[in-house]
Protein backbone atom coordinates (compact mmCIF):
# COMPACT_ATOMS: atom_id res chain seq x y z
CA UNK A 1 0.00 0.00 0.00
CA UNK A 2 3.00 2.58 0.99
CA UNK A 3 4.16 1.69 -2.63
CA UNK A 4 1.00 1.88 -4.11
CA UNK A 5 0.28 5.14 -2.37
CA UNK A 6 3.68 6.85 -3.34
CA UNK A 7 3.52 6.01 -6.85
CA UNK A 8 -0.18 7.32 -7.02
CA UNK A 9 0.76 10.95 -5.52
CA UNK A 10 4.23 11.28 -6.50
CA UNK A 11 4.95 9.61 -9.56
CA UNK A 12 3.73 11.91 -12.67
CA UNK A 13 5.15 9.48 -15.54
CA UNK A 14 3.06 6.91 -14.42
CA UNK A 15 -0.21 8.55 -13.62
CA UNK A 16 -0.01 10.69 -16.80
CA UNK A 17 0.64 7.83 -18.64
CA UNK A 18 -2.09 8.41 -20.80
CA UNK A 19 -1.19 11.43 -22.44
CA UNK A 20 -0.81 11.95 -26.57
CA UNK A 21 3.02 11.57 -27.68
CA UNK A 22 4.10 14.43 -28.95
CA UNK A 23 3.79 12.82 -32.82
CA UNK A 24 0.30 12.53 -32.26
CA UNK A 25 -0.52 16.00 -31.30
CA UNK A 26 2.11 17.41 -34.02
CA UNK A 27 -0.61 15.13 -36.67
CA UNK A 28 -3.65 16.43 -35.37
CA UNK A 29 -2.26 20.26 -35.38
CA UNK A 30 -1.27 19.52 -39.26
CA UNK A 31 -4.74 17.52 -39.56
CA UNK A 32 -6.54 20.89 -38.57
CA UNK A 33 -4.65 23.33 -40.56
CA UNK A 34 -5.79 21.07 -43.85
CA UNK A 35 -8.85 20.89 -42.87
CA UNK A 36 -9.33 24.39 -42.63
CA UNK A 37 -8.32 24.36 -46.71
CA UNK A 38 -10.74 22.22 -47.77
CA UNK A 39 -13.95 23.79 -48.08
CA UNK A 40 -14.66 22.33 -51.29
CA UNK A 41 -14.23 18.93 -50.32
CA UNK A 42 -16.41 19.51 -47.47
CA UNK A 43 -19.24 20.69 -49.71
CA UNK A 44 -18.47 17.80 -51.83
CA UNK A 45 -18.87 15.06 -49.25
CA UNK A 46 -21.81 16.33 -47.97
CA UNK A 47 -23.37 16.35 -51.39
CA UNK A 48 -22.37 12.85 -52.17
CA UNK A 49 -24.03 11.90 -48.67
CA UNK A 50 -27.15 13.71 -50.06
CA UNK A 51 -27.01 11.66 -53.45
CA UNK A 52 -26.73 8.66 -51.79
CA UNK A 53 -29.22 9.07 -49.37
CA UNK A 54 -31.75 10.20 -52.05
CA UNK A 55 -30.63 7.04 -53.80
CA UNK A 56 -31.47 4.22 -51.11
CA UNK A 57 -34.79 6.08 -50.32
CA UNK A 58 -36.10 5.74 -53.06
CA UNK A 59 -35.04 2.10 -53.24
CA UNK A 60 -36.85 1.81 -50.24
CA UNK A 61 -35.02 1.94 -47.56
CA UNK A 62 -35.40 3.83 -44.31
CA UNK A 63 -32.76 6.32 -44.23
CA UNK A 64 -32.65 9.29 -41.55
CA UNK A 65 -32.15 12.69 -42.82
CA UNK A 66 -28.86 14.69 -42.82
CA UNK A 67 -25.82 14.82 -44.54
CA UNK A 68 -23.37 12.92 -42.17
CA UNK A 69 -20.71 10.34 -44.54
CA UNK A 70 -22.04 7.85 -42.12
CA UNK A 71 -25.00 6.90 -43.57
CA UNK A 72 -27.56 4.25 -41.42
CA UNK A 73 -29.58 1.66 -42.99
CA UNK A 74 -32.71 1.19 -40.50
CA UNK A 75 -33.34 -2.50 -41.97
CA UNK A 76 -35.30 -3.68 -38.98
CA UNK A 77 -34.27 -7.19 -38.30
CA UNK A 78 -30.98 -8.52 -36.65
CA UNK A 79 -31.07 -11.25 -39.39
CA UNK A 80 -31.73 -9.04 -42.56
CA UNK A 81 -28.75 -6.79 -41.21
CA UNK A 82 -25.93 -10.06 -40.55
CA UNK A 83 -26.59 -10.72 -44.39
CA UNK A 84 -25.77 -7.65 -45.67
CA UNK A 85 -22.77 -7.88 -43.58
CA UNK A 86 -21.87 -11.28 -45.29
CA UNK A 87 -22.73 -10.05 -48.41
CA UNK A 88 -21.20 -6.87 -48.96
CA UNK A 89 -17.71 -7.58 -49.26
CA UNK A 90 -18.47 -10.21 -52.09
CA UNK A 91 -20.40 -7.43 -54.37
CA UNK A 92 -16.81 -5.00 -53.66
CA UNK A 93 -19.46 -2.43 -51.52
CA UNK A 94 -16.28 -1.60 -49.27
CA UNK A 95 -17.78 1.47 -47.63
CA UNK A 96 -19.93 -0.71 -45.95
CA UNK A 97 -19.66 -1.25 -42.33
CA UNK A 98 -21.02 -4.24 -40.04
CA UNK A 99 -23.34 -3.40 -37.27
CA UNK A 100 -21.63 -2.05 -34.11
CA UNK A 101 -23.70 -4.93 -31.90
CA UNK A 102 -24.82 -8.49 -32.69
CA UNK A 103 -28.31 -7.51 -32.07
CA UNK A 104 -27.98 -4.31 -34.12
CA UNK A 105 -31.06 -3.54 -36.69
CA UNK A 106 -28.89 -1.06 -38.42
CA UNK A 107 -26.14 -1.08 -40.96
CA UNK A 108 -23.94 2.08 -42.12
CA UNK A 109 -23.23 2.89 -45.32
CA UNK A 110 -19.99 5.49 -46.28
CA UNK A 111 -20.15 7.10 -49.66
CA UNK A 112 -16.92 7.20 -51.81
CA UNK A 113 -15.19 10.56 -51.72
CA UNK A 114 -15.36 10.73 -55.34
CA UNK A 115 -17.21 8.35 -57.44
CA UNK A 116 -18.10 8.90 -61.05
CA UNK A 117 -21.84 9.47 -61.40
CA UNK A 118 -23.19 6.44 -63.41
CA UNK A 119 -21.26 4.19 -60.84
CA UNK A 120 -22.54 5.33 -57.38
CA UNK A 121 -26.01 5.41 -59.31
CA UNK A 122 -25.60 1.71 -59.62
CA UNK A 123 -23.96 1.48 -56.42
CA UNK A 124 -27.33 1.68 -55.04
CA UNK A 125 -29.24 -0.36 -57.46
CA UNK A 126 -26.73 -3.15 -56.36
CA UNK A 127 -28.28 -2.58 -52.51
CA UNK A 128 -31.55 -3.64 -53.98
CA UNK A 129 -30.13 -7.39 -54.30
CA UNK A 130 -28.11 -7.86 -51.47
CA UNK A 131 -30.46 -9.50 -49.08
CA UNK A 132 -31.38 -12.34 -50.43
CA UNK A 133 -35.64 -12.54 -50.03
CA UNK A 134 -35.66 -9.52 -51.95
CA UNK A 135 -35.63 -9.79 -55.90
CA UNK A 136 -35.01 -6.64 -58.03
CA UNK A 137 -37.18 -6.79 -61.23
CA UNK A 138 -35.18 -4.69 -64.02
CA UNK A 139 -36.96 -3.92 -67.46
CA UNK A 140 -34.03 -3.79 -70.24
CA UNK A 141 -34.73 -1.97 -73.86
CA UNK A 142 -31.83 -2.77 -76.09
CA UNK A 143 -30.29 -0.83 -78.94
CA UNK A 144 -30.83 -1.14 -82.46
CA UNK A 145 -29.25 -4.40 -84.24
CA UNK A 146 -28.60 -6.02 -80.56
CA UNK A 147 -30.14 -9.71 -79.93
CA UNK A 148 -31.85 -10.23 -76.77
CA UNK A 149 -29.21 -13.07 -76.26
CA UNK A 150 -26.72 -10.37 -76.21
CA UNK A 151 -28.71 -8.00 -73.74
CA UNK A 152 -29.55 -10.68 -71.48
CA UNK A 153 -25.52 -11.58 -71.25
CA UNK A 154 -25.09 -8.13 -70.00
CA UNK A 155 -28.21 -7.61 -68.43
CA UNK A 156 -26.90 -11.02 -65.86
CA UNK A 157 -23.06 -9.85 -65.65
CA UNK A 158 -24.99 -6.22 -64.14
CA UNK A 159 -27.31 -7.84 -62.11
CA UNK A 160 -27.08 -11.61 -61.63
CA UNK A 161 -29.88 -11.89 -58.72
CA UNK A 162 -32.48 -9.84 -60.37
CA UNK A 163 -35.24 -10.78 -62.44
CA UNK A 164 -34.94 -9.55 -65.56
CA UNK A 165 -37.04 -8.42 -68.42
CA UNK A 166 -35.92 -7.60 -72.22
CA UNK A 167 -37.15 -6.06 -74.56
CA UNK A 168 -35.58 -5.33 -77.97
CA UNK A 169 -36.75 -1.32 -79.25
CA UNK A 170 -39.95 -1.96 -80.85
CA UNK A 171 -42.93 0.72 -80.38
CA UNK A 172 -44.58 -0.35 -77.52
CA UNK A 173 -41.98 -1.96 -75.17
CA UNK A 174 -41.84 1.01 -73.12
CA UNK A 175 -45.06 0.75 -72.03
CA UNK A 176 -44.50 -2.72 -70.61
CA UNK A 177 -41.98 -1.76 -68.28
CA UNK A 178 -44.30 0.44 -65.73
CA UNK A 179 -44.15 -2.73 -63.36
CA UNK A 180 -40.57 -2.83 -62.92
CA UNK A 181 -38.41 -1.68 -59.78
CA UNK A 182 -36.03 -0.20 -62.14
CA UNK A 183 -35.68 0.51 -66.44
CA UNK A 184 -32.04 0.59 -68.43
CA UNK A 185 -32.31 1.72 -71.77
CA UNK A 186 -29.93 1.91 -74.11
CA UNK A 187 -30.11 3.97 -77.79
CA UNK A 188 -32.70 3.23 -79.50
CA UNK A 189 -34.52 1.71 -76.35
CA UNK A 190 -33.31 5.12 -74.38
CA UNK A 191 -35.06 7.21 -77.45
CA UNK A 192 -38.35 4.91 -76.93
CA UNK A 193 -38.42 5.41 -72.92
CA UNK A 194 -38.02 8.94 -73.58
CA UNK A 195 -40.84 9.22 -76.44
CA UNK A 196 -43.04 6.97 -73.88
CA UNK A 197 -42.44 9.73 -70.88
CA UNK A 198 -43.38 12.65 -73.31
CA UNK A 199 -47.00 10.91 -73.47
CA UNK A 200 -47.15 10.76 -69.67
CA UNK A 201 -46.33 7.22 -69.25
CA UNK A 202 -45.33 6.14 -65.71
CA UNK A 203 -42.45 4.77 -64.65
CA UNK A 204 -40.22 3.25 -61.64
CA UNK A 205 -38.13 5.42 -59.42
CA UNK A 206 -35.18 4.38 -61.19
CA UNK A 207 -34.63 5.21 -64.97
CA UNK A 208 -31.18 5.12 -66.39
CA UNK A 209 -30.57 5.86 -70.24
CA UNK A 210 -27.15 4.94 -71.93
CA UNK A 211 -26.92 7.11 -75.13
CA UNK A 212 -30.11 8.43 -75.38
CA UNK A 213 -31.27 11.25 -78.41
CA UNK A 214 -34.37 12.70 -79.13
CA UNK A 215 -33.68 12.76 -82.90
CA UNK A 216 -30.85 10.47 -84.42
CA UNK A 217 -30.46 12.33 -87.94
CA UNK A 218 -27.89 15.00 -87.92
CA UNK A 219 -30.42 17.22 -89.69
CA UNK A 220 -32.97 17.17 -87.42
CA UNK A 221 -30.96 18.35 -84.45
CA UNK A 222 -27.85 18.23 -82.84
CA UNK A 223 -28.05 14.33 -81.25
CA UNK A 224 -26.62 12.54 -84.01
CA UNK A 225 -23.91 12.25 -86.58
CA UNK A 226 -25.49 10.78 -89.43
CA UNK A 227 -27.75 11.83 -92.12
CA UNK A 228 -31.01 10.53 -92.80
CA UNK A 229 -30.46 9.46 -96.17
CA UNK A 230 -27.69 7.25 -94.42
CA UNK A 231 -30.43 5.92 -92.27
CA UNK A 232 -32.64 5.51 -95.23
CA UNK A 233 -29.69 3.32 -97.39
CA UNK A 234 -28.91 1.23 -94.39
CA UNK A 235 -32.98 0.43 -94.49
CA UNK A 236 -32.98 -0.25 -98.34
CA UNK A 237 -29.84 -2.71 -97.52
CA UNK A 238 -31.61 -4.38 -94.73
CA UNK A 239 -34.01 -5.49 -97.38
CA UNK A 240 -31.54 -6.75 -99.52
CA UNK A 241 -29.17 -8.18 -97.65
CA UNK A 242 -29.62 -7.33 -93.85
CA UNK A 243 -26.44 -9.73 -92.82
CA UNK A 244 -24.14 -7.32 -94.22
CA UNK A 245 -26.04 -4.12 -93.40
CA UNK A 246 -26.46 -5.13 -89.69
CA UNK A 247 -22.17 -5.85 -89.90
CA UNK A 248 -21.28 -2.41 -91.14
CA UNK A 249 -23.70 -1.11 -88.67
CA UNK A 250 -21.96 -2.79 -85.85
CA UNK A 251 -18.54 -1.77 -86.88
CA UNK A 252 -19.29 1.73 -87.22
CA UNK A 253 -21.26 1.71 -83.67
CA UNK A 254 -17.81 -0.05 -82.30
CA UNK A 255 -20.15 -2.98 -81.29
CA UNK A 256 -18.42 -6.63 -81.48
CA UNK A 257 -19.61 -8.69 -84.65
CA UNK A 258 -22.77 -10.69 -84.91
CA UNK A 259 -21.83 -14.59 -84.56
CA UNK A 260 -23.46 -16.20 -88.12
CA UNK A 261 -25.76 -14.98 -89.86
CA UNK A 262 -28.97 -15.12 -87.57
CA UNK A 263 -30.85 -11.86 -87.33
CA UNK A 264 -30.68 -10.26 -83.80
CA UNK A 265 -34.63 -10.08 -84.02
CA UNK A 266 -37.21 -9.96 -86.29
CA UNK A 267 -36.81 -8.42 -89.68
CA UNK A 268 -39.67 -6.29 -89.77
CA UNK A 269 -39.10 -4.70 -86.19
CA UNK A 270 -35.22 -3.98 -87.88
CA UNK A 271 -37.07 -2.24 -90.61
CA UNK A 272 -39.84 -0.39 -87.86
CA UNK A 273 -36.62 0.36 -85.85
CA UNK A 274 -35.06 2.51 -88.64
CA UNK A 275 -38.23 4.43 -89.78
CA UNK A 276 -38.13 5.21 -86.08
CA UNK A 277 -34.74 6.52 -86.62
CA UNK A 278 -35.08 8.81 -89.61
CA UNK A 279 -38.12 10.48 -88.21
CA UNK A 280 -37.59 13.79 -86.32
CA UNK A 281 -38.57 14.04 -82.92
CA UNK A 282 -42.43 15.77 -82.23
CA UNK A 283 -42.67 18.52 -80.32
CA UNK A 284 -43.94 16.60 -77.04
CA UNK A 285 -40.36 14.80 -77.02
CA UNK A 286 -38.46 17.96 -77.72
CA UNK A 287 -39.84 19.91 -74.75
CA UNK A 288 -39.69 16.62 -72.84
CA UNK A 289 -36.05 16.43 -72.93
CA UNK A 290 -35.29 20.00 -72.85
CA UNK A 291 -37.53 20.24 -69.60
CA UNK A 292 -34.93 18.31 -67.52
CA UNK A 293 -34.93 14.59 -66.89
CA UNK A 294 -37.49 13.72 -64.23
CA UNK A 295 -37.01 12.96 -60.64
CA UNK A 296 -34.80 9.22 -60.47
CA UNK A 297 -33.82 9.31 -63.82
CA UNK A 298 -30.51 9.73 -65.67
CA UNK A 299 -29.10 9.95 -68.76
CA UNK A 300 -25.41 9.17 -69.85
CA UNK A 301 -23.20 9.47 -73.07
CA UNK A 302 -19.91 8.56 -73.68
CA UNK A 303 -17.78 11.59 -75.34
CA UNK A 304 -16.31 8.65 -77.39
CA UNK A 305 -19.82 7.90 -79.09
CA UNK A 306 -19.38 6.87 -83.24
CA UNK A 307 -22.83 7.33 -83.53
CA UNK A 308 -24.16 10.36 -81.49
CA UNK A 309 -23.09 13.61 -80.64
CA UNK A 310 -22.77 13.84 -76.75
CA UNK A 311 -22.62 18.19 -76.37
CA UNK A 312 -25.70 17.70 -78.49
CA UNK A 313 -27.58 14.84 -76.61
CA UNK A 314 -26.63 17.06 -73.68
CA UNK A 315 -28.67 20.13 -75.29
CA UNK A 316 -31.54 17.93 -76.39
CA UNK A 317 -31.43 16.27 -72.87
CA UNK A 318 -31.30 18.06 -69.82
CA UNK A 319 -29.38 16.88 -67.67
CA UNK A 320 -27.59 14.38 -69.29
CA UNK A 321 -23.91 13.50 -68.34
CA UNK A 322 -21.18 13.07 -70.98
CA UNK A 323 -18.61 10.29 -69.78
CA UNK A 324 -14.91 10.53 -71.09
CA UNK A 325 -13.39 7.42 -72.40
CA UNK A 326 -17.10 5.61 -73.57
CA UNK A 327 -18.09 5.02 -76.68
CA UNK A 328 -21.99 3.46 -77.82
CA UNK A 329 -21.53 0.23 -76.39
CA UNK A 330 -23.52 -0.73 -73.21
CA UNK A 331 -21.16 -2.63 -71.87
CA UNK A 332 -18.89 -0.06 -71.42
CA UNK A 333 -21.27 1.99 -69.22
CA UNK A 334 -21.98 -0.54 -66.89
CA UNK A 335 -18.20 -2.25 -66.75
CA UNK A 336 -17.30 -2.92 -63.24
Amino acid sequence: PEVRDALINFAGEFVYSTYLAPSCAAAALAAVERVKGMSAERAELHALSHAWRDGLVEAGFAVPSGDSPIIPLILGDSDVTLKYGHRAPRRRLHGLRHPPAHGARAYRSDPPLAPSRPFSRRAVLVYLRLEGRLVMKIGWIGGWGVSLEEMKVIALAHAPDAEHLIYPPVVGAAENLSGCDAVIAWSLGAHLVLEAGARGVKFPAKVLLFAPFTSFCSEHGKCGKHSETQVKWLRRWIDTDAPAALADFRKRAGLAPLAGDALPYEKEYLQAGLDLLSQPAGISLITFGRQGLNPGWEAYVGDQDTLLNPEGVCQAIAGCHIVGGLGHDLREFLAP
